[in-house]
């Protein structure tokens, strides 16, 4: 796969200092979406051990669902999977499709758990409860005609017991990003014929026009707060994942 050179516009350079600090985090939309209902699950129960299954390559993300679950599990009991599962979103979602593609990461986490080889470790680890949880940025965007007058860049969190078969699921709070690094990044493509599947994050183009800044984690330069704290504020908002 080619990587694809992001553009660099001379007047929307900026160094780390004139962006530090310079947006406020903003609340979850008021309009959540709607999640899909997950194919009913046959995992055996074999044990009281609860096994976390987290379809993210993204260590820090991986470090919040770990801290989430210590609250409610014993270490003796937990026990993670950590599998890299496609979004099939591109890499950056637009809207509703960032929900879309935590369900897709879970789903196909949840698929890959239900092989033999898998399913032989639940077993030999004595699981009787297997809850996912997954992590999804997208960006919400405001149009008037074709311009875009609002880009905010929120996460879908998705938790599904698959052995009770029920979900939960919240959007953090928010942060703004200057329309014209969004607008470029939509330059660069899309995946679908909707235009919702972006093929570079605005995270990305952000970096390239302010040196030093982690494309992962732009808004901990410009509001002063992680990106995982924010995720951790809207984890802890949600329901005890064993009581789903």
């Amino acid at each position: 796969m080619s990587t694809i050179k992001i553009p660099v516009v001379p007047e929307l350079q900026k160094t780390l200092e004139e962006v530090r600090n310079t947006q406020k985090i903003v609340p979850p939309p008021q309009r959540r979406g709607q999640l899909r209902s997950f194919p009913a699950r046959s995992f055996e129960t074999y044990g009281d051990g609860v096994m976390v299954v987290t379809p993210t390559g993204n260590e820090s993300k991986m470090d919040e669902v770990s801290r989430r679950f210590a609250k409610f599990v014993q270490p003796s009991k937990l026990q993670f999977a950590r599998m890299h599962v496609g979004s099939n979103v591109g890499e950056q979602p637009y809207d509703e499709e960032g929900l879309t593609g935590g369900f897709n990461r879970l789903n196909g986490a949840f698929d890959l758990l239900e092989t033999p080889m898998c399913q032989t470790q639940l077993k030999d680890s004595k699981i009787g409860t297997v809850i996912g949880m997954s992590i999804e940025s997208f960006m919400q965007l405001e149009f008037e005609g074709e311009k875009i007058m609002r880009a905010v860049d929120y996460a879908a969190i998705i938790v599904h017991n698959a052995t009770t078969g029920k979900s939960d699921f919240t959007i953090s709070e928010g942060v703004p990003m200057n329309p014209a690094y969004v607008e470029i990044a939509r330059s660069l493509g899309f995946e679908d014929a909707e235009k919702k599947h972006g093929k570079v994050t605005g995270g990305k183009v952000f970096a390239a026009h302010v040196p030093g800044v982690d494309h992962a984690d732009w808004q901990a330069v410009v509001t002063g707060v992680t990106r995982y704290d924010t995720l951790r504020k809207a984890m802890d908002k949600m329901k005890n994942p064993l009581e789903l």
